[in-house]
């Protein structure tokens, strides 16, 4: 028996090396992390070089793609009648965030829907009957990428993920703080947007343009700037864990459940369940939790991957069981709960 307990301490110890490390969680809009709740929305302006190659391939129409709203101004030239673009904006609600749990700061925000330009006629710098959407933008601040959606015709069709621009900075406060009541808005700007490769030749081939049209594109070295707008408000959460212990055929061996339940009407992401035993224990069979302790008394259950966030309602079970060193039924005290930075109720059986 001394034998067994050596080898399951070692193997509790080597899987718990490492149980510290940072991770990126995903928040819906809308969910909860931290204590707060995320919403905001997007907006990618145009710069004078990108409004410079619109301007170029005329005869085109420039339209959003919803839920996205775009807005653009024109001029009209008095001695040719030569309408150009003047401004091109585009907003976007977020629909998530990513988020690095050991420092609160965002890393990355997707949006919904987008532009698109289409041309029916030929020009100098297109032969006509091409049109592109960018849709789907996906601001990276920790690589300093723009990820999209690409819909193109002329055989382009659907691209996913598709690297859309370089950017050269980007300025404002990353950090997701709860506030203690209402909301606080974080705002970073993302700009020098410069298009990859891969973006400028489906773009290229989704317009159908000349060679003209593509020096035009290819000049455009910086395409504006993404304004991202965050807005972290104070939740109300409400959550339930629930713990039960079952004796294993009189056995010093316990089978544990922990239930932790989403009681609220947000999605929420990240939970833990902390606990003291009376009596030294090792812990294995453990499933959809992350166990981490101390001097094998105090533990705590964390979410792995697959149930960092919960939906509205929601809850998810995480089981393990116990062996007690001293051969007598450990007994569970000090049990606390959370749930997107904020305690739930707690009960034990």
């Amino acid at each position: 028996m001394k034998v067994t307990f050596k080898s399951l301490i070692a193997a509790t110890a080597f899987m718990m090396v490492g149980a510290s490390h940072a991770a990126i969680t995903s928040v819906p809009t809308g969910g909860a992390y931290n204590g707060a709740v995320l919403t905001g929305s997007q907006t990618y302006s145009a710069s004078n070089l990108m409004l410079g190659f619109a301007n170029v391939v005329r005869k085109s129409t420039i339209g959003n793609v919803e839920p996205a709203e775009v807005t653009v101004t024109t001029r009209v030239n008095a001695a040719t009648n030569v309408v150009s673009f003047t401004s091109i904006a585009s907003k976007s609600p977020l629909s998530s965030f990513d988020i690095d749990t050991s420092t609160s700061q965002l890393q990355a925000s997707s949006g919904l829907g987008g532009l698109s330009i289409t041309i029916t006629l030929p020009s100098i710098a297109s032969l006509g009957d091409g049109f592109v959407s960018l849709s789907n933008l996906k601001v990276d601040l920790a690589s300093k990428k723009v990820y999209a959606t690409i819909t193109g015709g002329n055989g382009v069709g659907t691209q996913t993920n598709v690297p859309l621009w370089d950017a050269t900075t980007y300025l404002g406060s990353t950090v997701i703080a709860p506030p203690q009541s209402g909301n606080t808005v974080t705002n970073v700007q993302m700009s020098g947007l410069n298009f990859t490769a891969t973006a400028r030749d489906l773009i290229a081939k989704s317009l159908n343009l000349t060679e003209m049209g593509i020096a035009a594109l290819s000049a455009v070295t910086d395409a504006g700037t993404i304004d991202t707008s965050v807005t972290v408000s104070a939740p109300v959460v409400a959550c339930h864990v629930s713990v039960k212990t079952t004796q294993v055929r009189k056995t010093p061996v316990y089978d544990n459940q922990i239930t932790v339940q989403n009681l609220s009407s947000n999605p929420a992401t990240g939970w833990s369940v902390n606990w003291t035993y009376d009596t030294p224990t090792l812990t294995t069979n453990v499933k959809n939790t992350t166990l981490t302790q101390k001097a094998y008394k105090a533990y705590t259950a964390q979410p792995v991957a697959s149930n960092t966030t919960l939906a509205a309602g929601a809850s998810t079970t995480a089981t393990f069981r116990t062996i007690s060193l001293k051969q007598t039924a450990p007994v569970l005290h000090d049990i606390t709960g959370s749930m997107a930075g904020q305690s739930c109720t707690v009960s034990a059986q």
